[in-house]
């Protein structure tokens, strides 16, 4: 689970990139993925938390949502099939975002 570091940015780029891998299919929804998506990018955001901390606040992201890091990426890849839901997508995080105060994973 290490690697979730840059997997939020790692995921959001295949998003928009237009790569051809497929449909969306793993029984993510987007909702899922955006909630996600957006949580994970507060959490590497969060210059508070350590690197221990953070991993640990990922991994309860994943478990909480029901999702993996690698099923966010597969999600991600299918999801560049079709660039303008990719940007919907994209969109939808960044309203979350800015929706959604900052806070901490308990």
């Amino acid at each position: 689970m290490r690697r979730i570091p840059s997997l939020v940015f790692a995921v959001l780029a295949l998003a928009i990139s237009g790569c051809r891998h497929g449909k969306v299919t793993l029984g993510v929804s987007d909702s899922t993925f955006v909630a996600t998506i957006a949580k994970l990018h507060s959490i590497n955001a969060d210059t508070s938390l350590d690197s221990a901390s953070r991993a640990a606040a990922r991994d309860t992201v994943l478990r909480r949502e029901g999702v993996t890091a690698e099923q966010l990426e597969r999600v991600a890849r299918a999801m560049a099939a079709d660039p303008q839901h990719a940007l919907d997508v994209w969109t939808a995080i960044q309203l979350h975002l800015r929706k959604t105060p900052a806070t901490r994973v308990q």
